[in-house]
């Protein structure tokens, strides 16, 4: 009996130090999703979340569990992918594409610790990317290309090692073709602004 009560209260103890571990310090303006990708060819949403703070700040457990575009529909569905998030970091999670919504625009539910938080995109969050709604990447067997009305004035592609392997002019599209599987990194140019970001060829 008396080894039966110190295991209920082992267990008690372990239940409240995981609740107590699952409370967040952490607000929703923190937040925000900062460019989304399509891949319809591994059929995921690439969702980069840039969480502001500094190197000693750590979510627990961080996903998007959904991604609801401005039309109601669930376009992406998620599940817990990381261990965690450091502050001042931004990482890219990978719900499964839904419905192809290539000019998404809607709600992006954030999963952390015992917390969720419907992040707008475009991002909406004071102090990152505050007002600026990149077009979403699509990729193809053959290509990437950009949801835009114009050409983009340079897209650039470069290997993990920085090699550049492909660059096009005045084009929202980019051939992927030759190119052997890993990851790499893209940018491009608008004016003055430029945007990159990172993707898996397959």
């Amino acid at each position: 009996m008396k080894t039966y009560i110190i295991f209920l209260m082992f267990v008690t103890l372990l239940l409240q130090n995981k609740h107590s571990v699952g409370q967040s310090n952490f607000g929703c303006d923190l937040f925000c999703v900062t460019n989304i990708t399509l891949n319809t060819a591994e059929e995921l949403w690439y969702v980069d979340v840039a969480f502001e703070g500094s190197d000693a700040d750590f979510i627990n457990y961080p996903y998007v569990s959904q991604m609801v575009n401005n039309n109601g529909e669930v376009v992406a569905i998620g599940s817990m992918e990381y261990f965690g998030q450091v502050g001042g970091t931004t990482i890219t999670y990978h719900p499964a594409l839904n419905i192809n919504d290539p000019n998404f625009q809607g709600t992006v539910y954030f999963v952390y610790d015992s917390d969720t938080c419907a992040l707008s995109y475009p991002c909406q969050t004071v102090g990152i990317q505050e007002g600026k709604h990149y077009p979403v990447m699509i990729q193809t067997e053959n290509e990437l290309f950009w949801n835009t009305t114009y050409s983009l004035e340079r897209i650039e592609l470069f290997s993990a090692s920085g090699e550049m392997v492909a660059a096009q002019i005045n084009n929202s599209r980019i051939s992927t073709i030759g190119l052997s599987s890993g990851i790499y990194v893209y940018q491009y140019f608008v004016g003055s602004q430029r945007n990159s970001g990172r993707v898996w060829i397959r």
